[in-house]
């Protein structure tokens, strides 16, 4: 997959790279998850960390392109919920980390040490406000 910015300063994403475009190959196979799952975090996931993790925390993993991770930002915005965002595009230690969950599609929200892959707003809640 490639990734340029056309003359109008609009990104574009396509599977062959445009002529005359300065372009960033993108590497993988990272989607959008269409169906939320849920799943425990690795034991060790947050072990770099000083501090237990809060049972609320939010992080979500995200992808400028993914319009379900713009959805659950939106969500956040709107109730008012912190949280975290990692590009997994744009972020190296964020691609990491993801890679380190063996996740194969975005967003993946993080809410305690409970994994959300993709998003809707009953199983966010029933995730969420549980933790509380």
């Amino acid at each position: 997959m490639y990734k340029w910015v056309d003359e109008r300063g609009v990104t574009q994403y396509s599977d062959t790279p445009p002529v005359d475009q300065p372009t960033v190959e993108i590497r993988g196979s990272i989607s959008s998850y269409t169906t939320p799952s849920v799943e425990p975090l690795p034991a060790d996931f947050f072990s770099h960390l000083k501090r237990p993790v809060r049972s609320n925390r939010v992080v979500i993993y995200s992808a400028e392109w993914c319009g379900v991770c713009k959805q659950a930002k939106a969500y956040f915005q709107k109730k008012n919920i912190q949280y975290a965002e990692y590009d997994i595009d744009k972020s190296k230690q964020a691609r990491e980390q993801y890679d380190r969950l063996n996740a194969h599609g975005v967003p993946v929200i993080l809410i305690g040490n409970q994994r959300l892959n993709g998003f809707n707003e009953k199983r966010f809640e029933q995730l969420y406000y549980r933790k509380q």
